[in-house]
């Protein structure tokens, strides 16, 4: 049986499940992921989204554009494969819009559906300009307090060069939310940068595999491959977790 995680004790979190990174991210604060792949990225933020949703809360993410796949059909694929890991459709079926087999799922995985469906607020970026999206993220937690996790997908150079943290915490402070900044890497990761991570960052995560375009192979669902989740903390305690996805089904595996 897990050990309950006490706040006096996030520094010394491990993240080693959903659980863990439920616990150490449900502080209000700006956290960082970054990433080399969209796909991978899409995976491990859905998985978390669902893990704040499954504990009452409601999240808004904030996409620069339209991927080939949507968030709402990750996490359909991911909970049919946990529903029958032996006999699913993967996230390319399910982007068919083939939903005949809802109602053969059990109640408690249609409501699972559901929950995450009602309650994940996705738009995308209203303009290039990030006072345009910082406005936008402050009517939306104004007009619904129920929303307790917010993902906004920008660059790390982008967001940390235009003046918007002081803000952003703010907006965080207000409202007791986490922020979590999601930026894709082009040259080298964040934290490479500083020995320490600025005041502003609650966490550094960086999540990476050998693969660079996972999404290419999510119809072979036999296949499972392994990725790092790298972690900064503010106290510049770094850590190193492995998980396994399962492409075809957007599914993150712990260990």
């Amino acid at each position: 049986m897990n050990n309950p995680i006490h706040n006096s004790h996030l520094e010394q979190k491990s993240f080693h499940d959903f659980y863990a990174l439920y616990e150490g991210m449900k502080q209000k604060g700006i956290y960082l992921l970054e990433y080399h792949d969209s796909y991978l990225k899409d995976a491990f933020v859905t998985q978390l989204t669902e893990r704040f949703i499954s504990k009452g809360s409601q999240a808004l993410l904030i996409q620069k554009e339209q991927p080939s796949y949507t968030l709402n059909d990750l996490y359909l694929s991911r909970t049919l494969f946990r529903y029958n890991p032996h006999e699913f459709f993967s996230i390319s079926e399910v982007g068919q819009g083939t939903f005949d087999f809802l109602p053969s799922l059990p109640p408690s995985f249609q409501l699972e559906i559901n929950a995450f469906m009602t309650n994940t607020e996705i738009i995308t970026l209203p303009s290039h300009q990030p006072h345009d999206c910082l406005d936008l993220i402050s009517r939306k937690l104004e007009q619904n307090p129920g929303i307790k996790f917010v993902i906004w997908e920008s660059h790390t150079d982008y967001f940390y060069s235009s003046n918007l943290i002081p803000r952003l915490s703010r907006l965080s402070f207000k409202y007791g939310i986490p922020s979590l900044i999601t930026s894709k890497i082009s040259t080298e990761k964040f934290t490479n940068r500083y020995p320490f991570l600025p005041a502003f960052l609650q966490s550094s995560f960086y999540v990476h595999s050998k693969y660079p375009n996972l999404f290419s192979l999510s119809n072979s669902k036999e296949m499972a491959y392994q990725f790092e989740l790298e972690i900064k903390t503010a106290s510049n305690k770094q850590k190193k977790q492995f998980y396994t996805l399962r492409p075809a089904s957007g599914y993150c595996q712990e260990g």
